[in-house]
């Protein structure tokens, strides 16, 4: 009995064996493909000269990549545009790269069109096979966002409650609110801003502080005093916010951050706006100036893209958006939905649609 025992005890253990030893090298094969599919993607890259993950639908609409490469390759590129499971347009095209060429290619896709209120989820694939590999050399795999124009279809009274006042000394903002049929009255003026008593004040996009000597005072004056102030990306100078090198009562949050649409909507793209990839207008950097904090403002994307003070007592707040949503409000529907998100965030109505 004892002998028996002993002969399927070493018949188990020569198994066990030929598994571990399997296992093995199945775990060493599966390491070196992973290490050669890491390999390919660093010496080829599909890069997006003109691309953005929101779109405006019922448009043609182009996408255009540039694919290099740091050794010689020859192979295909294949894309895919799809909406859940059916696919929308696909295409595979030959090509050649290396340290020397780059080629770019187009994609013309057929955004199709969205009822208001909707926002439709698509996804564009591209994979690029070498000439005798089955692994793929790069790919890119992003979603789509298709947007209606109207960001405020069904809400026109909301937009009469927030009782928007525009101030515009650079003119930029006017005429684009006008033709999205958003109300609000304008001030011609900055000494009527301490006049200025209730409802959401809209600074225009372009404002120059170190032009207007008197603005920082006056808007810290408003928000003391219960006001909404939105500030759209100011172009050049410097001012205090509320609460940052003033009086310690005079915010009870102070908030500068990044990633303001990703906080507010995922679907929003931070990265590229069309058509020039540009999503930057200004952005800011704090700073002393004679013992007092300062933000600076400049052109420059290096700095906080969102800044927000609120007041300890009442409603009233600050923010100043360094994206450029008046820049780019027709080419893309990032900037217009953004700015019906910052909206939302400042009078407190929190939609939770993402």
């Amino acid at each position: 009995m004892a002998g028996l025992h002993s002969a399927t005890l070493t018949s188990f253990l020569k198994e066990f064996r030929v598994f571990v030893l399997f296992s093995c090298l199945v775990v060493v094969e599966a390491t070196a493909i992973a290490a050669e599919e890491k390999k390919a993607a660093d010496e080829v890259k599909l890069i997006t000269v003109a691309f953005s993950q929101n779109v405006f639908g019922g448009q043609e609409i182009e996408f255009r990549f540039r694919l290099e490469s740091a050794r010689a390759l020859k192979g295909r590129i294949s894309w895919r545009y799809s909406i859940g499971t059916a696919t929308v347009g696909a295409r595979e095209v030959e090509t050649a790269a290396g340290p020397d060429v780059s080629p770019t290619f187009s994609i013309k896709l057929a955004i199709p069109p969205v009822k208001d209120g909707v926002i439709l989820q698509s996804r564009l694939t591209l994979t690029v096979f070498e000439v005798g590999q089955k692994a793929p050399a790069a790919t890119f795999d992003r979603d789509v966002w298709i947007f209606p124009r109207d960001p405020f279809v069904d809400r026109a009274d909301w937009l009469k409650q927030l009782k928007i006042t525009l101030y515009d000394p650079a003119r930029t903002t006017s005429k684009l609110l006008t033709a999205a049929k958003i109300p609000f009255e304008e001030i011609g003026n900055s000494a009527q801003l301490p006049d200025h008593k209730e409802g959401l004040l809209l600074i225009g996009e372009g404002i120059a502080f170190k032009e207007e000597r008197d603005l920082t005072d006056a808007l810290a004056k408003l928000v003391g005093n219960g006001v909404v102030v939105f500030c759209l990306a100011p172009a050049t100078g410097q001012t205090t916010i509320p609460g940052l090198g003033g009086a310690a009562n005079a915010s009870t949050d102070l908030t500068f951050c990044r990633d303001i649409m990703k906080r507010l909507d995922k679907r929003l793209d931070a990265e590229n706006w069309l058509p020039d990839g540009k999503v930057i207008t200004s952005s800011a950097v704090m700073k002393m100036v004679e013992d007092a904090a300062v933000v600076e403002f400049s052109p420059s994307a290096v700095g906080w893209t969102w800044i927000e003070g609120r007041s300890v007592k009442g409603k009233g707040r600050i923010g100043i958006c360094g994206h450029a949503i008046m820049a780019k409000w027709e080419t893309s529907p990032t900037p217009r939905y953004l700015f019906a998100r910052l909206l939302e965030h400042l009078s407190d109505l929190e939609l939770k649609k993402n």
